[in-house]
């Protein structure tokens, strides 16, 4: 059933009906109004029914529902302010009871909703947004709410400067400040008694105000010395207190509902400068190269909070030897709790980029520009230096890569090296370098490459991009749509990873594929698959597409013929957006009986 509201909106429903008294029921809006915002609302029922009441195993579940509401604002409505919604809610296993519902939302982990409103005020540093979120975790059941959290934020002032700046500037004018303060709420709690009192009254609430304060100065000509505070206060209404309860043989834990509140805070300073280097090339087609390295060297200090005088913690004994541990007050608080080691950490890192400059083999002439070709994005090293630690000071030493010189090509590698050597027997990390043991610097502990290559016609890059922008203009994907102007395309991926655990090494090596090919002037073809080398096997996300371009009208057919989740889609629709619920649909999933 499907009817219009006025000029901007309009409502269907929809049900689908089986015959052993299973039915999905759909209900939906659609809302616009041109220049100021659009959106849709969404109500979708689900009832299930398995098996015959005269047999074993028969279930007549209650009825499951889904919230779906996603709104827009135009960013030229009300500048200064914007209201944005995207909300999926309702029982976890809604998706998973609905074979109508497609693969993608079955077999997804976790759904997240959220609503946003922000605001900026005109000729001032300060900005105020409020939001509600929730994610759900479609395993567990269970849903983690934050409702509502609100901010008001401060951009960088510098309140030592003079209006009127005479001469050289002074270093406290160059003093910068910001600052948020933000009210939090949240509970996690089953979806089944998430709408109780007892789940309200076990929500955690409390002020967080972030006040950093750095600086920016040039030291011996080239290097930048920034100096850093960073500042937090936090204030709650509950604390916990531990006892040891003899009777039972077992620490208790209860909550104290007073107003209470701790400081946390560190200072850093840290040094950059950034080096070129030049070499020119004898050579009439690679003219020279440009090495540029940025250095970077800082140190950061946070105290031990367990330490008595702060009052974060307390000592409780833990068994019945009469040992004691600390724990912190504020353990389960919203925010995190208070850090209990010394922490002086010096963090090291050093960033490369190279460039060629090549000649130009399209100029004939000779006498334009010589080209620039970045041979690597990125090819950087990073590591720090815990001084307050007893033993295994150094961090290992982590070493990124990332190059698109070829058209069509993105190489991407990570790698982390550890200087320490681990117990052959246990696979625990010790103390000894394995510079000591073996010689070699450190061994790797995990690496990364990705490189993946595409490919499509160059007539029909331009015009692809075009039409991106002007979808993306109007709030719409590209992606979403068939373009028969790029008469075909490929892709091709190559993944490896190497992670070590202990003793163990696990190698994983997959390889992706995807393309399309317009067979005719209205027909298309496309693919999608990814090969796993090490267990020899295609992925459960192979599918297959055909597409056909009935002028008004528009035919798709997908099928994922391997793996768990084995299905097709039929669907025949109308191409205008104002009548998308204009459509027949098939739909078949192997896996899950229809009811």
């Amino acid at each position: 059933y499907y009817f219009g509201v006025g000029d901007r909106a309009d409502f269907a429903i929809t049900a689908d009906v089986y015959s052993r008294g299973s039915w999905n029921g759909y209900l939906n809006s659609r809302y616009a109004k041109k220049y100021k915002y659009n959106g849709s609302l969404g109500l979708q029922l689900i009832k299930r029914v398995f098996g015959d009441p005269e047999f074993p195993g028969y279930r007549n579940l209650p009825i499951r529902y889904r919230v779906l509401w996603t709104h827009r604002q135009d960013p030229k409505a009300k500048p200064g302010r914007t209201f944005s919604a995207s909300v999926d809610f309702g029982n976890p296993d809604a998706d998973r009871l609905n074979i109508n519902s497609g693969t993608t939302r079955q077999t997804r982990n976790s759904t997240k909703s959220s609503i946003n409103y922000s605001k900026t005020f005109a000729n001032s540093p300060f900005a105020f947004r409020a939001s509600a979120s929730s994610d759900q975790n479609a395993g567990t059941g269970n849903v983690n709410v934050q409702l509502p959290t609100a901010a008001l934020t401060m951009a960088r002032i510098y309140p030592f400067k003079r209006k009127q700046v005479v001469g050289k500037e002074k270093p406290w004018e160059k003093i910068g400040v910001r600052g948020t303060l933000e009210g939090k709420n949240q509970v996690n709690a089953p979806f089944e008694s998430l709408f109780t009192d007892s789940t309200f009254n076990e929500m955690r609430n409390g002020l967080s105000a972030n006040i950093p304060i750095n600086a920016g100065y040039k030291v011996f000509r080239y290097v930048t010395l920034s100096p850093s505070i960073n500042n937090r206060l936090y204030g709650l209404r509950q604390t916990i207190r531990r006892e040891w309860n003899a009777d039972s043989n077992r620490v208790d834990e209860y909550k104290v509902n007073e107003l209470n509140g701790y400081w946390t805070g560190n200072a850093a300073v840290q040094l950059s400068t950034i080096i070129y280097g030049v070499y020119n090339y004898k050579s009439d087609l690679i003219k020279a190269m440009r090495h540029q390295l940025t250095p970077t060297i800082g140190v950061s200090y946070a105290p031990d909070y367990s330490d008595p005088s702060w009052g974060y913690f307390k000592s409780v004994q833990v068994d019945s030897f009469e040992n004691f541990d600390n724990y912190s007050i504020y353990a389960t608080g919203i925010y995190s709790a208070p850090g209990s080691k010394e922490n002086g950490v010096i963090n090291m890192s050093l960033n490369n980029t190279f460039e060629v400059k090549v000649k130009d083999l399209k100029d004939s002439t000779g006498t334009g520009d010589d080209k620039k070709l970045r041979l690597l994005d990125a090819f950087n090293f990073s590591t720090s230096y815990n001084i307050a630690k007893d033993s295994n000071r150094w961090n290992p030493l982590a070493i990124s890569v990332r190059t698109s010189i070829v058209p069509g090509l993105r190489f991407l590698g990570s790698a982390s090296l550890n200087p320490y050597a681990w117990n052959e027997t246990s696979g625990r990390q010790t103390a000894e370098y394995w510079f000591e043991k073996d010689g070699s610097i450190g061994r790797w502990q995990n690496a990364r490459v990705n490189m993946a290559y595409s490919i499509r016609p160059k007539s029909s890059r331009n015009k692809s991009k075009q039409k991106e922008e002007a979808l993306s203009e109007n709030g719409l994907y590209y992606t979403d749509f068939v373009d028969f102007e790029v008469p075909w395309s490929a892709s091709v991926g190559y993944n490896i990873s190497y992670n070590r655990r202990g003793l163990s090494e696990v190698v994983n090596q997959t390889i992706d594929f995807s393309g399309d090919v317009n067979i005719t002037q209205n027909w298309k073809f496309g693919f999608i698959t990814s090969y796993n080398i090490r267990d020899n096997d295609f992925g459960d996300n192979t599918s297959f597409n055909i597409y056909r371009d009935l002028h008004c009208w528009e035919m798709s057919f997908n099928v994922l013929p391997f793996g768990t989740f084995q299905s097709y889609r039929f669907g025949i629709n109308v191409k205008a957006s104002m009548l998308q619920d204009l459509k027949l649909n098939r739909n078949r999933n192997f896996n899950v009986p229809l009811r």
